[in-house]
């Protein structure tokens, strides 16, 4: 048995002690959501629901899921966030390779599951250095804005703005740039069809009842 901790001197709470049941092999749905499914352990669990929290704004409904137990996982809970969201990230304080991600996207094939998207975020393969928690989270593009960026790219997949924006791309763009600019089309920045820059607008626009949102334009 392996449990990972660490000193526990800055880390929020995010259950009342004696609130949830934690058992090997499960997982906790910490915020419910029905477009976007993170999947998070560790301290990654409340920057998922901080940037779930910014994009509600934007009309972006987000699941957090906290897998505490990662070894092994709850097969059966991911399994029903796929199926009801579509769009999977995983994000960890780990190495990409060989954690939680890894794990998730094994099962996957074997058991021939298909997500509408499949986002991993954490360390990429390389030796992390020095640096604050928030310093290195930024500098290998797993930290709170990287976040929203994640879950606004993966909103846009369901709308064609990923196809928008490539179509009018420079051939040079890179995929990391074009990510950006999907997140830029999706604040009301450029426009989605021909990469003009527009005035800021929402993202979306509801309906005088509330209960239902229009895609801009």
């Amino acid at each position: 048995l392996f449990v990972r901790l660490a000193q526990g001197k800055k880390d929020r709470m995010l259950y009342e002690p004696g609130s949830k049941k934690f058992e090997i092999g499960k997982g906790i749905t910490l915020r419910d959501g029905k477009d976007i499914t993170i999947i998070a352990h560790g301290e990654m669990v409340g920057q998922a629901y901080d940037a779930a929290e910014i994009v509600k704004e934007e009309g972006i409904d987000v699941r957090v899921i906290d897998m505490y137990s990662i070894k092994p996982f709850d097969k059966e809970l991911v399994k029903q966030c796929i199926d009801e969201t579509g769009h999977i990230i995983v994000l960890e304080d780990h190495l990409m390779e060989g954690g939680l991600a890894s794990s998730i996207a094994d099962w996957m094939i074997d058991e021939q599951i298909t997500a509408k998207s499949f986002k991993r975020m954490g360390i990429p393969p390389v030796y992390a250095g020095f640096g604050s928690g928030e310093e290195l989270h930024d500098k290998y593009g797993y930290g709170l804005n990287d976040t929203v960026e994640a879950i606004r790219a993966a909103e846009a997949l369901t709308c064609g703005i990923w196809e928008d924006v490539r179509a009018w791309a420079h051939p040079g763009m890179t995929e990391k740039l074009i990510q950006r600019r999907v997140g830029e089309v999706c604040r009301g920045r450029y426009d989605r069809h021909d990469g003009a820059a527009r005035p800021r607008l929402p993202r979306w626009r509801w309906s005088s009842a509330g209960s239902s949102r229009t895609r801009w334009p």
